[in-house]
């Protein structure tokens, strides 16, 4: 039998009855009765990055690592005399609200942009 991760998943190992058999994706064995596999799986790590646009505007909060598909929120706090202005990954804007909410699915860098 052969196991593949999808997404944000990887292959750990195989079980029968709840003990290891094997911690290889391929699992080769002579079938002399019936039997019960199991291939177990673990979600990989996401990672979530803030920073701030320019650096004095503001502070950011929610960043850290998490499960594939957890609720993360950031949240952006302007600093005296600045005002929240949005949140961009890779320079498109994923939200004007100081706190976004999303599902985690791949590692990400956010700026909380000021002005």
């Amino acid at each position: 039998m052969v196991a593949g991760g999808k997404g944000s998943y990887s292959f750990t190992y195989w079980t029968e009855n709840g003990v290891i058999v094997a911690h290889t994706a391929t699992y080769v064995f002579t079938l002399t009765a019936n039997r019960t596999l199991v291939a177990n799986f673990t979600t990989q790590p996401v990672y979530i990055t803030t920073s701030s646009s320019p650096s004095g505007g503001g502070t950011t909060a929610g960043a850290g690592t998490y499960g594939s598909g957890s609720s993360v929120t950031v949240t952006a706090l302007p600093n005296a005399g600045y005002s929240f202005l949005n949140w961009t990954k890779n320079g498109t804007v994923v939200s004007t609200s100081a706190s976004y909410t999303f599902a985690a699915a791949a590692s990400t860098s956010l700026v909380a942009n000021f002005h």
